[in-house]
C-alpha cells in the first residue's frame, strides 16, 4: 500500500454525519434549556449589547396632581460571551498497521471523523456545565444549599424537597425551570428517595415507569466533574434558553508524513476547533480563550441583567 493519505472529506462526512446524531439526540433531550449550533463569529469573545429592563413603567396617577412625574430611560448593557479553543489530536497512523487491519486511508478518516464527534458532543455538554457552574456560582441568590435540619450546617442528599427549594429560589419564575441536569450519585439519591416515598402518586407512578420522577422536569445524568467539588454534588436547575454552545469552526485537520525510521512510514495528524460559551444574563469579564479552570472559576463571571430571573437557573448543593 501507498503511504498513508489523510481524506479531509471522509473525515468531515464521518464527524458531521456522528455530530448531528448526538447533537440532536441530546438537545431533543435537554428541551429548550440547552442549545447547540453552528456559528461564524470571528474574534477573541463576542460582544452583545442589550436593553435593560425598566421596570415600573405603569404607576398609580392622580388625575388632580400637578407635580413632576419621574422620568424614566431605557437603559443599555452589554455582555461578552467567551470563544473557546479546542486541540484535536494529535494522531499518528502507520501504513503497515493499515495493511494489518486491511483498512484503507479512506476508511480509517472516516473512523477517526467519529470518533472526534463523539468526544466533542462530550466536550461540549462538558463546556456549557462549567460555564454554568461558574457563572451562577458567582451569585449567591443562584446557590440553594440543601440543609433541611436548621440546627446542622452540613448538607444533605439530594431529595425532593431539595428540587423544590431550587425551583422556590426562583420565585415565581419557578414555572420557568424545565430541565435538571446532575450527577449519577445524587440522581441514584433520589431514586431511592422516590422509593421511600412510593405511596404518593407520582413517585409510585415513576418507579413503575423506571424513570425517577423530577417534578414533571426532564433530568439529565452526566458524570461530569464540574458537577462535583469534593464532597459535595451540583444539581443544576436550568430554564428556557439558559446555555447555549455554537461551534465557530470544525476541527480542520493538518497531516505530516514521516518517512523515516525504522518502523516504516507514519503519518501525524492534528487540528483545532473553537466553540462560543453563552451562559443567560452573564458576561464573561475573564481571559481571552478560557481553559476549563477559567471557565468555572467565579471570579471570571458577573451576572449583568436587573433580575436573577434572567438567568440560567439555581444551583442546588447536596452531597
Amino acid at each position: 500500500m501507498a503511504n498513508f493519505v489523510f481524506f479531509e472529506e471522509q473525515f468531515r462526512g464521518g464527524y458531521r454525519d456522528t455530530l448531528q446524531e448526538n447533537v440532536e439526540a441530546f438537545v431533543n433531550q435537554a428541551g429548550p434549556e440547552v442549545t447547540i449550533s453552528v456559528d461564524d463569529a470571528q474574534g477573541e469573545k463576542t460582544r452583545e449589547s442589550f436593553f435593560q429592563r425598566i421596570g415600573g413603567t405603569v404607576n398609580e396617577m392622580d388625575p388632580s396632581g400637578t407635580g413632576d412625574a419621574t422620568i424614566q430611560e431605557l437603559g443599555e448593557g452589554q455582555r461578552d460571551v467567551p470563544h473557546v479553543t479546542r486541540r484535536v489530536g494529535p494522531f499518528e497512523v502507520r501504513d503497515i498497521e493499515l495493511e494489518r487491519r486491511q483498512m484503507n486511508s479512506q476508511q480509517y478518516s472516516a473512523v477517526l471523523g467519529e470518533q472526534v464527534a463523539e468526544d466533542t458532543q462530550e466536550d461540549y455538554v462538558n463546556t456549557l456545565v462549567k460555564g454554568m457552574v461558574g457563572a451562577c456560582g458567582s451569585e449567591s441568590g443562584l446557590t440553594v444549599e440543601h440543609n433541611p435540619d436548621t440546627g446542622d450546617t452540613s448538607l444533605e442528599k439530594l431529595d425532593y424537597q431539595a428540587l423544590v427549594d431550587g425551583l422556590a429560589a426562583f420565585g415565581d419564575a419557578g414555572s420557568k425551570i424545565g430541565t435538571f441536569v446532575m450527577h449519577s450519585k445524587p440522581f441514584y439519591d433520589l431514586m431511592g428517595d422516590a422509593i421511600n416515598q412510593a405511596g404518593t402518586d407520582v413517585p409510585g407512578a415513576t418507579i413503575y415507569e423506571g424513570t425517577v420522577g423530577t417534578l414533571n422536569r426532564d433530568a439529565i445524568v452526566i458524570d461530569n466533574d464540574a458537577l462535583v467539588d469534593g464532597e459535595e454534588f451540583r444539581t443544576l436547575a436550568l430554564r428556557d434558553g439558559a446555555l447555549q454552545l455554537e461551534e465557530l469552526f470544525a476541527p480542520g485537520m493538518s497531516t505530516e508524513t514521516d518517512v523515516t525510521g525504522q518502523a516504516g512510514p507514519a503519518t501525524r495528524m492534528a487540528g483545532i476547533q473553537g466553540q462560543k460559551v453563552d451562559v443567560r444574563g452573564f458576561s464573561y469579564d475573564g481571559p481571552n480563550h478560557p481553559s476549563d479552570a477559567e471557565l468555572v472559576d467565579t471570579a471570571n463571571w458577573n451576572h449583568v441583567m436587573s433580575s436573577i430571573k434572567n438567568s440560567p437557573g439555581v444551583i442546588i448543593k447536596t452531597i
